[in-house]
This record gives structure tokens, C-alpha cells and sequence, in this order.
């Protein structure tokens, strides 16, 4: 192992934290450390939309990643895996871009893999690659000028053809590998061939719809070794080139935590600080910036990972554990300060959506989970029925309760797939971005008080309808989920959906809602359907007329938008 973090440990790393960030890495065997490969390198761009990566397995280096960037921002890792080595990128375009200090960290990391100069590496061609001899040329340049060749490695990949690599370049294929030549790559890695695998796992999953990232021909090869393409971006709005995220944090300083890792920074930081970690998450930034990563990376697999992984029983049971033995942060019969304590309520959040969908919430375990965790009865009432969890830092009253349970209990429940609603104005501003992304079914909504705002829903030639705020809202966002789940999951909705946007066009009132500005559903598409839904949900009987009227006066769509 190259890394071994364990309780214990973690209590090393976290006494030491004042002195700055983890460096994530126990000391390597000799000769494999991977200092040689960020010598002299102080920054680095990939070029393009670089996608992030995710360890499995604490025997990974953490390489690159960026002291600014979205996360996670993992970007680059390495590993000894049995007689070989093996490097992960979180884009092709590393292999290429001469920006920065592209070329030297590029030909650190090809002398690393090779263990030394080598005199030839290979890039395998004939699986669909983007990376080729035209975008390779400037590294083989660098290898000419060290005395190495560059050469390409026709398909099929074979022991005979792999014999006397040193280096194999697979630079992110989208073609599929037969069974024999994953098998053979992974036998040479074993007996101490270096391998690189540049991928994207973003762009894989945007042009192959309907498949999945374990599809991914690199994840095949990647798979045994522990490691994983995220479908993400990193981006940086503060340190980027052309908009592409600019990595300025290298080995030993690259924090990146496995799920079992993840886990135990979580337990420790509860045993370190107990009733205080509150508060103590506010003034310590560094405690804070830890505890926050912990929390985002073990989210990952359970909405990025297969059902089956092992990996979401693993968050399932230590979040289970967590939650008995620190119900004083995280229970749910009390709210957090959202002006002292923001961070926390946040990351109470963040804790119960991983915990949920880590979760198979069969009957038994959600009436576990309700006792424990002190969740109230309205809310265990929306659990049970309708398996959604209110992220609300336990502050929406029994009315703005009632409306959301009212609402769920008026839609056909195999017409969207919502499972939380999260207020984020309730849960106040935290001193560290927390996302609380996970699987499809969530979405965002307002805390105004039932009767504090009233709006008319209506245009000027319809009777004014006012409707409560708070209300209109959570039927605007409730819909947002009917319309990406049960119309964009039905080929012959989305199709009539998408027919009447088109046909209405820019023009205001060929829309029910023409109180908006031209052309703003067809900018906004997305708007299209929850838009009708704070009309529908305001006074049906006024949106189909609204419709009619508009018919007698020559305009269709808005009647066929009603009907719809």
C-alpha cells in the first residue's frame, strides 16, 4: 500500500492540519516515489474541459489537482501496481499541450513510468484513440530530443507486440478492447510495464447515450487497478487558460481521500471536537476545508457508481455509525444556526442525501432511520410515502410542510422521480461551498413564509390570479422534475413537448405565460413546462381558458400548451 490512513493516522494528519493541507501519501518504496515526475513543475493545463478522476483504491498517489477549482478536482493520479506502474489523467489533452509546464511535467511522468529514459514509447492505434501521431508529435519531439522514439501500436495488442514496451500510451479510446487484449495489458503492467491512460469521462458519457461510465473502454482497462473517470468537469473561474482549469497543486500536497479514508477524517473530526465541531467548523479553515472534502468525495459513489458497488454498503454502515454516535451535528430534531453555523447545517444535509441514497430504503430501514436520526413526524410522513427527504435545516413549519406533502399527493408519483427538495436560503451561507449534487430527483425551492407573497400568475388578458409564493414555487420546481423525468423519459412527450416549444416560437403570446420576455422559452426550453405548471396549479380552469380566448383570437399553441 502506498497509503495507509486509518483512524490512527488520521489523527496524525489532523493534529498536523494548522500546518497546512494533508500531503495524502505515505512514504513510498524505494525508487517508486513519484517526486521525479512534479520536479520543476509548478503548473499545468490540459486544454479543453478537463474531467476529474476518483481513487478506489489508497495505494494511488494523488498527483494534481488545483487549490481553486470546482471539486473534486483530482486531475492526475499515479500508483506501483505489482512490477509496473500506472498513471491517470482526467484528460487527453495533457499528453499534448505544451502550455505552462506541460512538456516537462509530460516527460517527468513518461520517464517515471519507464522507470528511467526510455528508448521507445508506444501508442496503442486501432481502438478509436484521440490521441495519434498528428497530437502526439510535440512528445515526440521531447523523446527525440532525450534520445527515444514514439511508436504506434497497431490493434490487436498482444503479448508478442507488447514484448519489449517499456512505455504504452492508451490515449483515450473509444473503441472497445477485446477481452485478450485487456487481459494482456494488465498481465504486462503486472510484470512492470508502464501505462498511461489519458481519458475523459465526460465526453464518453455525452456522445453514448443510454450506456453507462463502466461502458467506458478505458474504465475496462482501468478497472483492476483501482481508479475511475468522473462524469464531470473541473473548471476555475479564477485560474484557467481559454477557460480550461489551471492545475497549480502537486505531490505531496494533492488531497484526495477513498471512500474508507473519507470515512475516517469524518469519524475523527466528530471524536476531536464533538459538541464544538459546529462551531470550530466556522474559524478553522482548514478543519473546515478536510471535513467538507470528506463529505463531497464519499458522496461520489453513490450517484456516480453502479447500484450494485460495494463501495455504497460501505458509506451505508459507516454513516450508520456516524449517525449513532454523533447525534448531537447530526440528528434531525433541532435546526442550526443559520447565521452563526452555516457550514454545518450544509453539511447535515450533504450527510442524510448520501446517507439516503447509500441507502435501500425499504420499510425496516427507513423506520430505522427515522428513530435514530429524530426526524419529526411530518417529515417521516413524506419519507414513508412519498421517499423524499426536505433539506431544510429542519425550519420549514408545519404549513410549508403540508403544502410540499399536498402537492406530491396530487401527482401520479410514476411521473417524476423527486426524492429531495433542499431551501437553500434556510440553510444560510456557508464559509465553504458545500454541494449537495447527487442521483436525478432533487431540486430547490424557497423558504418565504404560506401568505407572505402573493403574485399574479396570469397575463394581462387573463383575470388576474394571485397565488401564494411559497406555494407557486414548489410546484414550479416539483414539475422541473415531471418535466425532465417523466416527459424526457417518454420518447413520445418530449417529442410533442419539444414540437410545441418550436411551434410557438419567440412571440410572447403564443405562450400561456406571455408575460415573460420574446423568446424566452425558446432560450430557456427548460422553463417551458414548470413555467405552465405555476398557471396550472394557480386555477386550472383559468389556464384552459386562458387558452381558449387566445384560440378564438387566431393563436392555437397556447390552447394546445394547456391541453398538454
Amino acid at each position: 500500500m502506498r497509503r495507509e490512513l486509518t483512524v490512527k493516522t488520521t489523527l496524525a494528519i489532523t493534529t498536523t492540519l494548522a500546518a497546512g493541507l494533508w500531503s495524502g501519501s505515505a512514504v513510498a518504496t524505494t525508487g517508486s516515489s513519484p517526486d521525479p515526475i512534479v520536479e520543476g513543475v509548478t503548473a499545468i493545463v490540459s486544454g479543453g474541459s478537463p474531467g476529474p478522476i476518483y481513487l478506489e483504491d489508497s495505494a494511488w498517489w494523488p498527483i494534481v489537482g488545483s487549490t481553486s477549482a470546482s471539486q473534486p478536482s483530482l486531475f492526475v493520479a499515479t500508483r506501483v501496481w505489482q512490477q509496473g506502474r500506472v498513471v491517470v489523467l482526467g484528460h487527453d489533452g495533457m499528453m499534448a499541450n505544451p502550455e505552462l509546464d506541460g512538456d516537462l511535467f509530460r516527460l517527468n511522468l513518461t520517464t517515471w513510468l519507464a522507470d528511467g529514459i526510455p528508448t521507445a514509447v508506444h501508442y496503442t492505434t486501432g481502438h478509436g484513440e484521440w490521441l495519434g501521431a498528428g497530437n502526439l508529435a510535440r512528445l515526440a519531439d521531447q523523446l527525440d530530443e532525450v534520445g527515444a522514439t514514439l511508436v504506434p501500436l497497431p490493434a490487436p495488442v498482444d503479448a508478442d507486440s507488447l514484448a519489449d514496451v517499456e512505455v504504452l500510451i492508451v490515449g483515450n479510446a473509444w473503441g472497445e478492447f477485446t477481452e485478450a487484449e485487456i487481459e494482456v495489458v494488465h498481465q504486462w503492467v503486472a510484470e512492470g510495464g508502464g501505462l498511461a491512460l489519458p481519458g475523459l469521462g465526460w465526453s464518453w458519457r455525452t456522445y453514448h447515450p443510454g450506456r453507462t461510465m463502466e461502458d467506458y473502454p478505458m474504465m475496462r482497462l482501468a478497472a483492476p487497478f483501482g481508479i475511475r473517470w468522473l462524469d464531470g468537469v473541473i473548471s476555475d473561474p479564477k485560474n484557467n487558460v481559454g477557460g480550461s482549469a489551471v492545475f497549480d497543486l502537486f505531490y505531496p500536497d494533492v488531497p484526495s481521500f477513498t471512500v474508507e479514508e473519507s470515512l475516517s477524517v469524518l469519524a475523527f473530526s466528530h471524536d476531536a471536537h464533538g459538541s464544538l465541531l459546529a462551531v470550530e467548523l466556522e474559524s478553522d479553515a482548514t478543519l473546515r476545508r478536510e471535513y467538507v472534502l470528506a463529505h463531497q468525495l464519499v458522496a461520489i459513489p453513490t450517484y456516480a457508481f453502479p447500484d450494485d458497488h460495494p463501495e455504497r454498503s460501505t458509506i451505508r454502515d459507516g454513516f450508520r455509525d456516524l449517525l449513532a454516535q454523533h447525534g448531537e451535528f447530526l440528528r434531525r430534531d433541532f435546526a442550526f444556526d443559520r447565521d452563526a453555523t452555516p457550514t454545518a447545517g450544509w453539511l447535515r444535509e450533504r450527510f442524510w442525501r448520501t446517507l439516503l441514497e447509500a441507502t435501500e430504503l425499504d420499510e425496516n430501514a427507513l423506520d430505522d432511520l427515522i428513530a435514530v436520526g429524530g426526524i419529526g413526524e411530518d417529515q417521516a410522513d413524506l419519507l414513508r410515502r412519498h421517499r423524499l427527504l426536505l433539506m431544510d435545516n429542519v425550519s420549514l413549519d408545519a404549513i410549508q410542510r403540508s403544502v410540499v406533502t399536498a402537492h406530491l399527493d396530487a401527482i401520479p408519483p410514476d411521473l417524476h422521480n423527486l426524492r429531495f427538495i433542499s431551501v437553500a436560503d434556510l440553510l444560510g451561507t456557508a464559509s465553504e461551498p458545500v454541494s449537495l449534487r447527487g442521483r436525478e430527483g432533487g431540486v430547490n425551492t424557497f423558504g418565504f413564509p404560506v401568505g407572505a407573497y402573493a403574485q399574479n400568475q396570469f397575463p394581462a388578458d387573463a383575470p388576474v390570479g394571485l397565488a401564494d409564493v411559497f406555494s407557486v414555487v414548489v410546484a414550479h420546481e416539483i414539475t422541473h422534475s415531471i418535466d425532465a423525468f417523466g416527459i424526457g423519459g417518454d420518447e413520445a412527450l418530449r417529442a410533442r413537448r419539444d414540437a410545441l416549444i418550436e411551434r410557438a416560437g419567440p412571440d410572447p403570446m403564443n405562450h400561456l405565460r406571455s408575460m415573460l420576455p420574446k423568446g424566452f422559452f425558446v432560450n430557456a426550453p427548460q422553463e417551458f413546462v414548470a413555467s405552465i405548471a405555476n398557471q396550472w396549479f394557480t386555477d386550472t380552469r383559468a389556464t384552459i381558458s386562458l387558452g381558449l380566448s387566445r384560440f378564438a383570437g387566431g393563436r392555437v399553441e397556447p390552447l394546445n400548451q394547456a391541453i398538454f
